[in-house]
């Protein structure tokens, strides 16, 4: 059983619809950076920040205790489940990916969840952020291993593109990256 309410990440999506992006950082190890726009995928070791038009940033990251794994979402920037002054924030609003979900109201919230193991209780694995007719991101627990999009749970990625997400399946989730709307 994990100590944090993983379901409040649903919460906390929800909290976001009706909202305005304005800006986004991506959460790297102190003295690493962001590549340039790296196109319709981006990796990050330990998540993103996301600020709104009600200037409450949320955070989603990777949660693991044990065997249990989650993508998480949280208000504020993250100290209570593991984001630490060693950990940097780089703003990335400017880059062509986020630039068209700066502004537009986000107008859906939609998760995936997974069984990690039978143990532990189903988590989230994928976030999504929907901005009407602007676009769409998913965030999901995921590294590239060559040219392949692999499930690794200490690690995020940002799918920009619907179908991309739709085609991405783990073992142990019913529902694709894309997931069920919230």
């Amino acid at each position: 059983m994990m100590s944090f309410q993983v379901e409040f990440t649903r919460d906390v999506l929800r909290s976001l619809v009706g909202q305005g992006l304005r800006e986004v950082s991506y959460l790297y190890s102190g003295g690493s950076t962001p590549p340039d726009d790296a196109g319709r995928l981006h990796e990050l070791p330990y998540g993103l920040r996301l600020v709104t038009s009600r200037s409450v940033p949320t955070t989603l990251t990777w949660l693991m205790e044990d065997e249990c794994e989650a993508l998480v979402a949280v208000e504020g920037s993250g100290e209570d489940v593991g984001i630490t002054d060693l950990i940097e924030a780089h703003d990335v609003s400017a880059s062509t990916s986020w630039r068209p979900l700066l502004g537009p109201v986000i107008t859906k919230a939609g998760m995936s969840w997974h069984r990690a193991v039978p143990e532990c209780p189903p988590t989230p694995w994928a976030c999504r952020l929907e901005f009407g007719s602007s676009g769409a991101f998913v965030a999901v627990l995921a590294e590239t291993r060559g040219e392949t999009l692999q499930y690794q749970p200490d690690n995020v990625a940002v799918l920009f593109e619907r179908r991309d997400a739709e085609a991405l399946h783990w073992s142990g989730s019913d529902h694709s990256a894309w997931g069920g709307d919230i």
